[in-house]
């Protein structure tokens, strides 16, 4: 989470509003995975509880707004304001949940607007590398099996 990506998404998000390009969603192939138990530095424990796997998204705005007074050099509140632009023109922002475990979050999955994709294995089941949280908004399948053609690669087992 730097001013470049700031830069980037303001960049983007003023040429879809003035008609210049066009999209229907953005895939963000960026995570920073943080480990869930270092953000209860960001809650009131007492007023808010510990931030776990099963509340993070409810905390979320709350973990954002206190790392925004703590670094503002993150440019935090601005890039809030910029996933909440994509999400009034009704352009989610496509995220992986992560792949550092269950007791880890992508950062990126605490800001509004975005779908935060798990990974689920060839059988269905999650992965075990996936980040297993509950700001984890969707599961798809995050293993692919390839194999060796006479004429290439087959990725989606249709020879």
């Amino acid at each position: 989470f730097t001013p470049q990506l700031l830069q980037v998404l303001s960049d983007h998000l003023k040429q879809i509003e003035s008609g210049k390009l066009t999209v229907s969603w953005i895939n963000f192939s960026q995570g920073y995975s943080v480990p869930i138990d270092s953000l209860n530095r960001f809650v009131n424990r007492q007023r808010e509880g510990r931030v776990r796997r099963w509340n993070i998204h409810e905390l979320a705005p709350i973990i954002l707004a206190n790392l925004a007074k703590e670094k503002p050099q993150l440019k935090i509140v601005e890039l809030v304001h910029v996933f909440e632009g994509f999400g009034r023109l009704g352009i989610p922002i496509v995220v992986a949940a992560g792949n550092s475990g269950f007791s880890e979050v992508n950062f990126y999955s605490l800001f509004p607007n975005v779908i935060s994709v798990g990974a689920l294995d060839n059988h269905g089941r999650r992965t075990p590398y996936s980040s297993e949280n509950s700001a984890v908004t969707l599961w798809r399948k995050g293993e692919i099996k390839s194999y060796a053609m006479p004429k290439g690669v087959d990725l989606n087992g249709d020879r």
